[in-house]
Order: C-alpha cells, then sequence, then structure tokens
C-alpha cells in the first residue's frame, strides 16, 4: 500500500524518500517505540545524510529547463516494478500523464515550477542531475524481496552513494527571499535562500488542530551539537531559524541494527528540548524507562518501569508486544509472511500487503492513478 513519504528532510531511512515527491495514503500502522523507522518517520536534519560521502560527481548535469522533464522520466521510467508489487496493473503513459498535470491520485511532484523557471533563483544543473540520478536508483527497491523488517531497505534507499545523490535535491535551487520573507510555496525548492549549511525551507506555523496558524515565511536551519537546545517540531516554530540536532552517526550502511543505529543517534529530547543521545532516549533492555521515555526498537517499556525485550515468533503477546519482524495473533506473535502469501494489513507481511491483498516487496511511490491511469 502506499506509504506517506514526507517532503521532509529525514536523517534516517526514508528520510531521503521525500525529497521531490510525496504521497498522500500512509501505511497500515506500526508498531510503538521509538522514531519510526518502518513508516517513515524520524528526526529533521539538513542535506547531510547518513551515508553521504563527498568526491565530485559522475552524473550527467540537467539544464533547467530539462529538469521537470527528467524528473517525471526518472520516476516513471523506473515505475513498472512498483506499480507490479503494490498490486496495480501497469500502464506506460500513465504515470508521465498524471504528473504533468492530470490525476496522480494523491501524488504531486512538490517542485514549484514557478519557483525552478524563476531566473532570479540559482540553479545548479550538477545537483540537479544527482537528483535526477537518485530518483533513478530509488524505485530500484521494489525489486528486492521483502525481509524480516525494514532496515534493510532503509539502509539500500538512504545508505551509501543513494544519500549523497538525495542531498542533490536539497542544493540544485536557491531563491533570493531572505529569512522572515513571505514564500506561497511550502517546501524546500520555494525561493528562499540557500543557508551555509545548505538549505532553506518555507514554512507556515502549524496550530493544534494541524492547520496553518500563520503565513508562510522563509526560514533557515541551524544545525546544533549534542547538549544544545533544539527545536523538537519544526511545525511549532515562530521564529527565522530552526535549532536541529547533529544527528553525528556513522553511514547508515555500518550499522547492524536498529539498535545499534539508536545508540550512536542524536535526537532533540521534546521534554528538555536539548539534543540527546539516542541511548539515553531510548534505552536497551534493562535500562529504566519511567516517564516518557521509549525504549530501543528491541524492547518495550515494561509495567515496572525497565525495558523488556519483545516478544519472539512462536512466544506469547498476551502481555508483552511482538518483536517488528512479527505479528500478533490470537496470542501468539506469528512470524511475518513472505511475498506471495494472502494478508489484509502490512503487519501480517515481511513487506507490505498490496492492493490485492498479497503481500509483496515495498511499492515506493506507486498507486493506481500512477500505475494505470484510472
Amino acid at each position: 500500500m502506499p506509504r506517506n513519504v514526507a517532503t521532509a528532510l529525514v536523517v534516517l531511512v526514508v528520510g531521503v524518500l521525500g525529497a521531490a515527491v510525496t504521497t498522500g495514503a500512509a501505511g497500515c500502522g506500526s508498531d510503538a517505540g521509538g522514531p519510526d523507522l518502518e513508516a517513515g518517520g524520524g528526526a529533521e536534519d539538513g542535506p547531510e545524510t547518513p551515508g553521504s560521502s563527498g568526491g565530485a560527481s559522475t552524473n550527467p548535469a540537467v539544464p533547467r529547463d530539462r529538469f521537470l522533464p527528467e524528473l517525471i522520466d526518472a520516476i516513471c521510467s523506473t515505475l513498472e516494478p512498483c506499480c507490479r508489487a503494490g498490486g496495480y496493473d501497469y500502464v506506460a503513459s500513465a504515470c508521465a500523464d498524471a504528473l504533468s498535470g492530470g490525476d496522480a491520485g494523491g501524488v504531486r511532484l512538490a517542485f514549484d515550477r514557478r519557483v525552478i523557471e524563476d531566473p532570479a533563483n540559482t540553479y545548479d544543473p550538477q545537483a540537479a542531475g544527482d537528483c535526477i540520478a537518485y530518483f533513478r536508483a530509488f524505485n530500484e527497491v521494489c525489486t528486492q524481496p521483502s525481509t524480516a523488517g525494514r532496515f534493510a531497505l532503509a539502509q539500500a534507499i538512504s545508505g551509501g552513494a543513494n544519500a549523497a545523490l538525495a542531498a542533490g535535491c536539497f542544493r540544485m535551487l536557491s531563491g533570493t527571499k531572505k529569512p522572515g520573507e513571505p514564500c506561497d510555496s511550502e517546501g524546500f525548492f520555494s525561493g528562499c535562500a540557500l543557508t551555509a549549511q545548505g538549505y532553506a525551507l518555507c514554512l507556515a506555523p502549524r496550530g493544534a488542530d494541524g492547520g496553518a496558524s500563520e503565513p508562510a515565511t522563509c526560514r533557515t536551519s541551524e544545525t546544533v551539537p549534542l547538549g544544545a537546545s533544539c527545536d523538537p517540531d519544526s511545525s511549532t516554530v515562530r521564529g527565522t531559524v530552526i535549532r536541529q540536532c547533529n544527528p553525528q552517526i556513522a553511514p547508515l550502511d555500518s550499522y547492524a541494527d536498529q539498535d545499534a543505529l539508536y545508540r550512536d543517534l542524536v535526537l532533540c529530547d521534546p521534554a528538555s528540548r536539548t539534543c540527546k543521545k539516542g541511548s539515553e532516549l531510548y534505552p536497551a533492555a534493562g535500562q529504566p524507562c519511567a516517564g516518557e521515555r521509549n525504549c530501543a526498537p528491541s524492547a518495550f517499556c515494561g509495567p515496572d518501569d525497565v525495558c523488556a525485550p519483545r516478544a519472539g515468533a512462536g512466544q506469547s503477546c498476551a502481555t508483552i508486544p511482538c518483536s517488528r519482524a512479527t505479528d500478533c495473533q490470537d496470542g501468539t506473535c506469528v512470524a511475518g509472511k513472505p511475498d506471495g502469501e494472502p494478508c489484509t494489513s502490512n503487519r501480517e507481511c515481511l513487506g507490505d500487503c498490496n492492493a490485492k491483498n498479497v503481500c509483496a516487496p515495498f511499492d515506493g511511490i506507486a498507486n493506481r492513478a500512477l500505475c494505470t491511469g484510472q
């Protein structure tokens, strides 16, 4: 099922999935405990994504007048396996027609054509070429068999060279609007000037109901170190600077599992509004979890306020939540179903439960409108 891919810069996992595309429908739930790496959530940060690497790009530069056509081609020419994984038929012309102005079924390009074409905004053809290369690689994950969790998928999408390519989507365009000036295209490609740290965004603060409470203005991001004051929710910031923690972690590829990543990760603690180590905010099994602290992904906060291991396949889930690779069925944790098995929700599968109620690999941004034109 199509899941939400936000246009925020997200440090982990699928954080760089949404550099230029958003989808409207969310996936079918996930276990509590820790930032949701499985559904595409996480801490926000700038374009220095885990796994990124420096060095000169070898991707072809993309001229300004070719960016949107190249982006549409990058997405649509590689979409077929994602359509198949999602349980949809595939009509070659449907995706391009939808993204070029038709019914995209809830999918929209988050690049404002006016902003890209405005000569007052500086355009970097090489960074744009990296961005296009990222989207050509992104849909390759739809061909990878599902595994016992989404961390391997996250590494494939956000690790290594892919992270460096995705950073191009944030470097390619710099506007002239200064922090605090009004803007009318919420997102990162909004005519706002890039900062020394690499990006700016157009943002309207959100009220308690989730709606915009004030007009959108250009903001900048300040990356702050461990122990510094930070903003846990950028949508509530009303000043011109959003303070985001430097995650200070190694490339995503170097972590064996989610727990190892959480121990190193630096996040903004909502309670104290300071940057703290993930090992403190998401303690491992055997560590106290009093208050609002969640536990590491492999654990849960027990009734004695101590983190305890989640139940594995074959174990009772009457009082203990199942591990993320299993699902609680009739009081017992059951291992996720492999691709091809029948299902009714994502929780039952190693991958996703697609539109035909069959377990299948991650389906990227596929939906019926993009795949079939209907």
